[in-house]
């Protein structure tokens, strides 16, 4: 595990709530196929906001798109609606988005396990996990080293918290069921 740095500390603790506001929209975890769907359409429309608002994002979670798209085509589910996303105008405001997207590849982990008891497997509806939670191993501590070069008492490192905060908050947006509440769920007759 990599040892926590003042910087790491100081923007856990300026995101927490806004950290737990997006743990809120999943209480029992994956419990369901609706869930489970209610959260690929999340996180692919939170994905594709921050690529659409940033290149290099574009291009370093381009394969976490393609994953979340073949999900949810094996599970007969439709993207959601895309967000208008955030700004990110400089490498700081980069680095407070990847804390939280590199972050959530900790807490994939028992979300994959959870997908997988709903029957979904790395070829196959939890493809995306699968990749998530792989690559999490090598990219959060290259997050946490990055972390470590910043001093959390410049105006920079203000930029890192408040970037996390918005994608924390466009995060939740993304995930919560009222927000999805006028999508018809694939698994539900329709009348």
């Amino acid at each position: 595990m990599t040892p926590r740095t003042a910087a790491h500390t100081r923007l856990r603790e300026a995101t927490a709530v806004d950290h737990a506001r997006v743990d809120g929209c999943f209480p029992h975890g994956l419990q369901d196929a609706a869930t489970y769907r209610r959260y690929l359409r999340g996180m692919h429309a939170l994905l594709t906001a921050l690529s659409n608002r940033d290149e290099q994002l574009n291009v370093g979670y381009a394969i976490h798109r393609q994953h979340l798209a073949d999900d949810l085509l094996a599970l007969d589910a439709r993207s959601a609606s895309l967000p208008s996303g955030i700004d990110i105008l400089d490498p700081h405001a980069r680095l407070g988005v990847r804390y939280v997207i590199e972050g959530s590849a900790l807490g994939a982990r028992l979300l994959l396990r959870q997908a997988e008891a709903l029957g979904h497997h790395a070829t196959s509806g939890a493809t995306f996990l699968t990749h998530h939670v792989d690559r999490g191993i090598t990219h959060w501590p290259r997050l946490m080293q990055a972390l470590a070069q910043h001093d959390p008492a410049t105006s920079d490192f203000q930029t890192v918290i408040a970037s996390a905060r918005n994608t924390f908050a466009l995060a939740a947006s993304c995930f919560d069921p009222m927000g999805s509440a006028g999508d018809v769920d694939e698994g539900q007759d329709r009348k």
